[in-house]
């Protein structure tokens, strides 16, 4: 649900982008997805990806290049990420070696290829917020269109459960509709909408917030 003052026509027009026309998730055709943990993650999607297994596993420090080169892209090219001045490879080194076991970041191969990399990250440092995470989901631009996303999120929304975390943000450019439409298959929910506070190639963009509870019920 959204947040009480959020205006009318804001809340549908989130729930118009990130619900298909009856209402409901759009739905991806992916093949079913076993998010075992931590056991690497492996699917049918051969024909998809050229006839080669597709895995998910953790990330190591080897795969910092490639995760900025995929990241970079962005960059460079799209309203998905907000930061405008890429990242060096020493710094993504670093961002990597900081990260905990409660914070893990993910690739997804193909072959021994990087296409694909997700992370859980802290919300916010503030002890009340310790069991409150975000996710970040990025497929290398010429592996689109395979269902790696879902791929992707579906084993970090299970990690986080493993781990104990309670709920996931996700933080979303609010006119990339694939990506709003992804998290809404895998259960994540309206949660806030944040008008004109970002700003990329020179024009003004929303933040849409949306929440996965993990609570039990």
């Amino acid at each position: 649900r959204f947040l009480s003052d959020l205006r009318e026509e804001e809340t549908f027009m989130v729930r118009r982008a990130v619900m298909g026309t009856a209402g409901r998730p759009t739905k991806l055709t992916h093949a079913q997805v076993s998010t075992g943990f931590p056991r690497l993650v492996r699917v049918s999607a051969k024909a998809l990806n050229g006839g080669m297994e597709t895995r998910v596993r953790p990330a190591t420090l080897a795969d910092a290049q490639a995760i900025n080169a995929i990241h970079n892209h962005y960059v460079r090219t799209c309203t998905c990420t907000w930061q405008t001045i890429q990242e060096t490879d020493e710094n993504r080194l670093k961002w990597l070696k900081s990260r905990d076991q409660a914070h893990p970041v993910i690739v997804a191969e193909i072959g021994h290829q990087v296409v694909g990399w997700g992370s859980i990250s802290a919300y916010n440092t503030r002890t009340g917020w310790s069991a409150t995470v975000e996710d970040s989901v990025f497929i290398h631009h010429a592996h689109q269109g395979k269902g790696l996303g879902k791929l992707i999120l579906g084993d970090l929304l299970h990690r986080a459960e493993q781990l104990g975390h309670k709920s996931v943000i996700a933080r979303i450019s609010g006119e990339q509709v694939g990506s709003l439409r992804l998290h809404a298959s895998l259960g994540f929910e309206p949660a806030g909408l944040l008008k004109a506070v970002g700003r990329k190639f020179e024009q003004d963009l929303d933040c849409v917030y949306l929440l996965k509870s993990l609570r039990k019920p």
